[in-house]
């Protein structure tokens, strides 16, 4: 990475970790990765550490601000194999920004890390039983199409 990826991603982190929400969107509308963009060695994107940081609304808005043409993106992985919805998983804080997560990325719900989690098998081993049930009523509509 150059110069300035790195000070890129280090404004990144240290805005998320402030949870300053409007420079971490202003970053990512700098950006065409936007907030899809690597900010760690680990592979983690901004929507993975937002996520993992618990920051529900402000992944909302941060998926509002996805354009479409990278919806694609949404399923990235990082180095364990982690995705977003992965991350949101761990908590039940989280169950809005999983259900806008799924609605732009239905195949999210299958995907495994590299352990062989899936999300909803991650949200039942950190007991989550809001997301969970969430996640049980999307699985019957869907069975029931």
């Amino acid at each position: 990475m150059d110069a300035y990826g790195d000070k890129l991603n280090r404004e990144l982190h240290r805005a998320l970790m402030k949870g300053d929400e409007q420079e971490v969107i202003q970053l990512c509308l700098s950006i065409p990765e936007g907030p899809s963009r690597i900010m760690t060695i680990h592979m983690d994107t901004v929507l993975h550490m937002a996520t993992f940081s618990k920051q529900a609304d402000f992944v909302l808005k941060l998926l509002e601000n996805l354009p479409e043409t990278h919806l694609n993106k949404l399923t990235r992985q990082n180095d364990a194999g982690n995705t977003i919805l992965h991350e949101a998983a761990t908590s039940n804080s989280t169950t809005k920004a999983a259900r806008e997560m799924l609605n732009k990325a239905p195949e999210l719900l299958s995907l495994r890390n590299f352990l062989g989690e899936t999300p909803i098998f991650r949200a039942a081993r950190y007991g989550k039983q809001g997301v969970l049930s969430f996640w049980r009523m999307k699985l019957i509509k869907s069975a029931q199409k």
